[in-house]
This record gives structure tokens, C-alpha cells and sequence, in this order.
């Protein structure tokens, strides 16, 4: 006796209206972390670095006016930096929606395991960030002695920054291979996954 399976035309849609779902959102996501990215690497990270070559000089109004600036920006990126991380939850909460359907999408679980790697890198920019700022409000104060242990812990802190502001920016590119490449394979198991069951003899 043989049995054919078939798949059904509801869920070819569902399938085919998940990946469009996808696509989309892949692309609303590295556009976002672009800007994001940008933002940490020129209009922060640059300031910073101004403000390090200050350091150990008496603070002046110009570098308090630099500081100001700065907190300004780093207090406006960090609800997007919080939004990036709900967005990239959500991502991979979209990518499991497939699980019940019981399909061999192993590309699929490259992107999660990629989302993943990227939740906690942008957990540790936001953590960076946060400790940074600290350090500039304990050092770049006006009429301010010079404590060589906050000196220290901002160089600390900003060397982490810097290390992963820097690593996103040169991984970016890498980044939107690995989405291409991926989405490609994603596709044709989407593909395949939509297509009639073989009969199985019984």
C-alpha cells in the first residue's frame, strides 16, 4: 500500500507569505543597525576620542561643551540601541514560526544562530556605552582633580567601545553576505518544502 502526501495549498501560502515576511524584515534590520552603527562610529565614538586627547589637561569649557554634546547623542541612540535588540527578538521569533510544520530548514537555523551571536554583541555595545558614560561624567568635570583610577577605568571603557563599535562596522559587509546567502538557500528549501511528498510505501 502507498500513501501520498501532499502538501496543502493553505500552507504553500503560509510558507510563501513567511519568507516574503522575512526578506522584508531582513532588510528593515541591517538598514536599521546601519544607522545605528553610524551613529556610535561617527557622531560618538569621534567625540570620544576628542575628549581623550583632553584627558589629564585642565578642563576647559570647550571639553564640558564636547561632553555635553556627547551625553546628548549617547542618551538619544539608547532607546534605538533597546529597539534593535526587541527588533532582533523578533526577527528570531519569526523564523520559528515554521516550527510546527515540521520542515528540514537548516539554513533557518543558521540565521538564528547568527541573530543570536548578534543579540549579545549588541547587549555588550549598550553595557559599553553605559559604562563610558559614567567614566566621562567622573573625568570631564570642571574645576576637577584629576584621579588618575577614572582615568584608567575610561580608558578601559572606551577601548571596549571602540573594539566593538569598530568590529560591527568592519563586519557589516560580512553581515549582508551572510544574509544573502543564506536567504538564497532558505528559499530553495522553501521551495522544496512546498512541493508534493513522495509516496511512501507501507
Amino acid at each position: 500500500m502507498a500513501i501520498k502526501y501532499q502538501r496543502s495549498n493553505s500552507m504553500k501560502y503560509l510558507l510563501t507569505k513567511w519568507f516574503e515576511k522575512v526578506t522584508e524584515t531582513h532588510l528593515q534590520f541591517l538598514n536599521y543597525l546601519k544607522e545605528i552603527i553610524e551613529v556610535n562610529s561617527k557622531d560618538i565614538l569621534l567625540k570620544v576620542l576628542d575628549l581623550e586627547k583632553l584627558m589629564g589637561k585642565v578642563i576647559t569649557n570647550e571639553a564640558v561643551e564636547i561632553k555635553l554634546q556627547l551625553l546628548k547623542t549617547t542618551s538619544n541612540i539608547e532607546p534605538y540601541l533597546t529597539e534593535l535588540i526587541e527588533y532582533v527578538h523578533n526577527f528570531m521569533t519569526l523564523l520559528k514560526e515554521t516550527d510546527g510544520f515540521e520542515l528540514q530548514l537548516t539554513s533557518k537555523v543558521d540565521l538564528l544562530n547568527l541573530l543570536k551571536t548578534e543579540l549579545e554583541t549588541y547587549e555588550s555595545l549598550i553595557l559599553a556605552l553605559k559604562n563610558l558614560v559614567k567614566s566621562i561624567n567622573a573625568v570631564f568635570q570642571l574645576e576637577h582633580k584629576h584621579m588618575k583610577k577614572n582615568e584608567a577605568e575610561f580608558e578601559i571603557f572606551l577601548k571596549e567601545y571602540s573594539r566593538i563599535v569598530r568590529s560591527l562596522s568592519r563586519d557589516y559587509k560580512n553581515l549582508q553576505d551572510f544574509f544573502t546567502i543564506n536567504l538564497s538557500k532558505l528559499e530553495a528549501e522553501v521551495e522544496l518544502a512546498k512541493q508534493p511528498i513522495e509516496e511512501i510505501s507501507t
